[in-house]
Formats: structure tokens, C-alpha cells, sequence
């Protein structure tokens, strides 16, 4: 009796899926964040998650065709940071992303005990407000991006000797544009951040990017979790994310009388 009655919503859910897979929006490229590391992670719910500082993320893509993606994150304390692709990312993941489900950042091939180390960016300390995940996936090379990418800060693996992740300065020559406590560069970064004001999720299928044929966005919304101190990559050192403020002077000991 029990399956009878369940079999009528079996079939609608599998009719469903099907139509679902055969559709024509098929074509467009889906993304999720992770939050979290190895297999303990878990998928971002909503926009204005809050996280510790120093939380892993990574993206997950599953794309149909070949892709150029660019990934950037954003907050007014930071200004625009390039996330992927990063000339001082060293990982198994390169433009054009291949046709299935990557990761990113990816993984550094020839360490860890697996042979391979599995790469993941962090959230940033000492967010007052907002940071803002922009995620864009075109069939081509997307030019504005593209004189973008030399000129931000960017996430690196190549600083410390242990191959740790890390944010770094554009390289010598170069001034840094959309530095800390300025906007979002104008055009499709622009424009795809404001999606995640109104959208209902960090997850599925991305957005037609207007004006840019051939384009698609995604972002995501998150805050700082109050409380926590984020840990330095380098045991034994400060963490190179967290501001270099000066020691507090010791405290003047007004002499005795006697």
C-alpha cells in the first residue's frame, strides 16, 4: 500500500530530472562553494553565511563545454582580490576549465602523502561588513577581466617555502588598482556582485551576464563570525593576512617613595 502511494510523486521527481537534464539551459555552467576542507566540508547555504576568519573555501564548477573562469573576492578592507586565475597559483587547474566537475583552486601535484596537495583559498580577518565571492565563466577570454587580472592583489602558493596560501602584491612595476577601500572595478565585476544582493542562493546554475554574450556569473555574500583570531599558515608566525601592528609599549612604573 505504502508504495502505491509513493509512487506517484517517484515518477513526477524522476520525469523531473530527466526534463531537467535534457533541457537546453543544460549548456550553462553551475558552481557551489565548499566550506571547509578534504571531505569534511560542507556546501555554502545561503548569502550572508557567517564564517571564522581563516575558513578553507573552494568552488566546485560542473561545466558542459570548455570555460575561461575568473574568480575574485571583494570587501572594503581589501578591495578586489583575484583569486583564480593567479599567475602565482601554482595548482593542476588552468584556463580553459575541461568539460565535467573541477575544483578550484585545484591541487599542487608531487606532495602530500597522496602525491598530491589540495589546494583552498580562506576567508580574510577583520571584515567589518561584507565580502563578496564573484565567480564568472565565458566561452572565451574575457578582455576587461583579463587587463584586470596584473594589476589587483592576488592569492599565491609561491611565497612560502611550504607552498601555503597566501594574498600577495602585484609584481614589481605594477600599481595595484582597486586596492583596499575602493569599489569594485565597473563593468561585469560590477554587475555580477550585485547579483548576490538578490539572489536566493550561492549554488546552481549561474546568470546570463547582460550586454556580454556567451558569459555567466555567480557571487556569494559572507560575513565575519565574530570572536575568533585566524591562524597563521607558518607555525610559530604571524599570520601574514592579519594586519603588522606594533607591540604595545610596556607599562610605565611610577618609582616608590620613600
Amino acid at each position: 500500500m505504502r508504495i502505491r502511494l509513493f509512487l506517484p510523486a517517484l515518477l513526477a521527481v524522476g520525469v523531473a530530472i530527466y526534463f531537467w537534464q535534457t533541457a537546453p539551459n543544460q549548456n550553462v555552467p553551475a558552481c557551489t562553494w565548499r566550506i571547509g576542507s578534504g571531505t569534511e566540508f560542507r556546501q555554502a547555504k545561503a548569502n550572508f553565511e557567517e564564517l571564522p576568519p581563516g575558513t578553507p573555501l573552494r568552488l566546485s564548477l560542473v561545466l558542459s563545454e570548455p570555460r575561461h573562469v575568473y574568480v575574485f573576492a571583494h570587501s572594503d578592507e581589501d578591495g578586489t582580490i583575484l583569486m583564480f586565475p593567479s599567475v602565482d597559483l601554482k595548482s593542476n587547474c588552468s584556463n580553459p576549465l575541461p568539460v565535467g566537475r573541477t575544483v578550484l583552486p585545484g591541487e599542487l601535484e608531487g606532495t602530500g602523502e597522496s602525491g598530491t596537495k589540495e589546494l583552498a583559498w580562506t576567508t580574510r580577518p577583520g571584515l567589518l561588513a561584507v565580502a563578496t565571492y564573484i565567480v564568472v565563466a565565458s566561452d572565451h577570454p574575457v578582455a576587461e577581466l583579463d587587463e584586470l587580472l596584473p594589476k589587483v592583489r592576488r592569492w599565491t602558493n609561491t611565497v612560502f617555502p611550504d607552498g601555503s596560501m597566501a594574498v600577495t602584491k602585484p609584481t614589481a612595476g605594477e600599481q595595484v588598482s582597486a586596492g583596499p577601500h575602493q569599489p569594485i572595478p565597473p563593468g561585469l565585476l560590477r554587475d555580477a556582485a550585485a547579483i548576490g544582493s538578490v539572489d536566493t542562493g550561492p549554488y546552481g546554475p549561474m546568470k546570463p551576464a547582460h550586454g556580454y554574450e556567451g558569459v555567466f556569473t555567480a557571487s556569494w555574500k559572507v560575513r565575519e563570525e565574530k570572536g575568533h583570531e585566524a591562524a597563521s599558515p607558518i607555525p610559530g608566525l604571524p599570520n601574514p593576512a592579519l594586519p603588522n601592528l606594533p607591540k604595545a609599549p610596556p607599562p610605565v612604573v611610577q618609582p616608590t617613595k620613600k
